[in-house]
């Protein structure tokens, strides 16, 4: 019986030390980044929608959410998405312009759960980084008597050119038109299966 249990707790070190993480998995037409998987969709939708669509995405790892941001290198891996979806107009002023359809932002996860409350990320993660436009977050919508401005999105261009290019704002979370959007989650990690020579030593 000793002998079986330390065979046991040996194995279960082996699978322990010697199951290390190779790379990660995401879906078809998802792109990996630093173990998350990320998509663009172009539907023009409001915030709790594109959410909720999000959530029908997901792996053994997790669900999707729209998009949550941590550092500057990831805000501009999502713009570059977003851009390149769009086919990177580089610094066009798209907003108002005639014949044009294309959008000048997207959907983040950022919001406000409750009026002028805490802004939190949808997937839960902490808020350990923004890039406000400057003067934002403003809530100017609901300055003017319109919509209350609980929901953020990434700039493309607006009228202030490329000046806003990569920034964030708050706009209202159901704006008229809706806007496209990116879903994170999570990437499955793969394994490679690595015989631990300290098992087989003490197994011998």
């Amino acid at each position: 019986m000793k002998a079986l249990y330390i065979f046991l707790l040996c194995a279960a070190t082996s699978y322990t030390y010697g199951n290390t993480p190779n790379e990660y998995a995401c879906p078809h037409a998802w792109t990996q980044r630093n173990g998350y998987c990320y998509r663009y969709f172009d539907d023009m939708l409001p915030w709790s929608v594109a959410e909720s669509r999000c959530h029908e995405h997901f792996d053994s790892d997790g669900i999707a959410h729209l998009v949550s941001i941590h550092d500057q290198a990831e805000n501009d891996f999502i713009f570059d998405i977003f851009n390149s979806a769009n086919g990177d107009h580089g610094d066009l002023d798209i907003t108002n312009t005639p014949g044009t359809d294309l959008p000048t932002g997207m959907w983040t996860g950022l919001h406000q759960e409750v009026r002028d409350g805490p802004w939190v990320w949808s997937d839960g993660s902490s808020n350990d980084y923004t890039h406000w436009l400057p003067g934002q977050p403003d809530n100017g919508y609901h300055a003017r008597g319109r919509l209350n401005e609980d929901c953020v999105i990434i700039w493309r261009n607006d009228d202030n050119g490329s000046e806003s290019t990569r920034q964030w704002d708050d706009i209202g979370c159901d704006i008229q038109g809706g806007m496209p959007y990116v879903c994170k989650m999570p990437a499955v990690p793969e394994f490679n299966d690595v015989e631990d020579s300290r098992h087989h030593q003490r197994i011998l």
